[in-house]
């Protein structure tokens, strides 16, 4: 259908770069190994073969250096997934002393924490408004700068942020938005129910990055 052809489109557009960057990771690890293996090697014949596998990656070696100034370092190295989940309990842990209104269960759909930015929310009718935005591999919330520090009732608020938008990512489709006129650089979270929020990036590799992370989340599944 039309509709298929549109998302997997925005698949190639967005995310296949960012895949694509996964093989130059690669080979900065099996580098990496071959000086450690040359360090630790205690026979003469294996460090001359580690010698001779050094010398041939060498070319290879300074033509990736050449274009690291122009690539995004965290799509060229991923730490290990027990690391990675242990950054996501502690970040789960931070907002829900900085973030009023976090509900800790839903920490538990969080394995991966995938970055924290600031985007604006599309506003019909109305000013664009400011949001602060934390991506995890399973969630993606939506927060408001928390201006008032004083409650009704008189007592302090010591939190940073309220929490205004939450979606699961498997509940939610990402919808590419075309430029117009009035409005650039943005795109759709649009959940099953009951209403789909319109995002704004800074500019458009603003917007390439998000959507690289969001489209990865959203089809990891089918994916992998």
């Amino acid at each position: 259908s039309c509709d298929d052809h549109i998302v997997m489109f925005s698949r190639v557009k967005y995310y296949l770069p960012k895949l694509l960057l996964t093989p130059i990771g690669h080979t900065f690890v099996y580098m990496e190994y071959v000086d450690k293996l040359l360090l630790l090697s205690s026979s003469q014949e294996d460090r001359e073969s580690f010698e001779t596998v050094k010398g041939l990656l060498e070319p290879l070696k300074f033509e990736l250096h050449k274009q690291i100034p122009l690539l995004p370092k965290e799509s060229l190295m991923r730490t290990n997934s027990r690391v990675r989940r242990q950054n996501a309990i502690e970040k789960t842990k931070e907002l829900q002393t900085t973030v009023e209104h976090w509900d800790k269960d839903i920490g538990q759909c969080c394995n991966e924490f995938i970055k924290e930015d600031t985007l604006m929310k599309l506003v019909s009718g109305k000013r664009n408004t400011e949001r602060k935005v934390f991506l995890f591999d399973g969630l993606l919330v939506l927060c408001k700068a928390n201006t008032r520090k004083q409650t009704v009732s008189g007592t302090t608020n010591n939190y940073d942020f309220r929490m205004k938008e939450r979606f699961f990512m498997r509940k939610v489709d990402i919808i590419d938005r075309h430029d117009s006129e009035e409005l650039k650089n943005s795109f759709e979270i649009a959940p099953r129910e009951p209403h789909s929020v319109v995002l704004i990036a800074k500019n458009a590799q603003h917007k390439n990055e998000w959507m690289a992370d969001l489209i990865m989340l959203n089809t990891k599944s089918m994916l992998e």
